[in-house]
């Protein structure tokens, strides 16, 4: 069972290695270039509502369960869906696309989620801060600058 598990994963590896090169790519330039990897903080400065899901992952693999629900509680359902479909596609070598409905639901509670938190949260507590050096910010302050002169 678990070869099989193995050889479906390394087939999956296989197919999908082009994607999986360019989000690394993707994501190396987003962190070491521009420092930031949510394309929405950098254009906007506001948070998105996957803002805290890679620190709430870090605090979850370490344990830290508390520490991860306060940065994004979707992490909880994020990883349910993950361990879900791990199963599905390695062990009982079925379609993910009874999972659709779920991705739905999860894209729907992540919204809402969003919501509450900018109403309760935004600016003050992280990771729901507004970030001064974005695209947009750049802009207004160009424009004051040239409109004081």
């Amino acid at each position: 069972m678990l070869k099989k598990a193995w050889k479906i994963f390394q087939n999956d590896i296989k197919n999908g290695k082009t994607g999986l090169l360019v989000a690394v790519c993707y994501l190396a330039f987003m962190k070491f270039v521009l420092h930031n990897s949510c394309p929405v903080v950098l254009v906007t400065g506001f948070p998105c509502p996957g803002c805290g899901l890679t620190r709430a992952g870090l605090h979850l693999l370490s344990g830290e369960w508390l520490q991860a629900s306060k940065l994004n509680f979707a992490i909880y359902p994020i990883t349910g869906l993950v361990v879900a479909a791990a199963v599905l596609r390695y062990f009982q070598d079925k379609s993910l696309k009874c999972l659709v409905k779920y991705m739905v639901m999860l894209m729907i509670f992540m919204i809402v989620y969003y919501i509450y938190r900018m109403i309760t949260m935004f600016p003050e507590v992280p990771p729901m801060t507004y970030y001064d050096d974005s695209f947009v910010a750049g802009i207004v302050k160009w424009i004051r600058m040239c409109y004081n002169q």
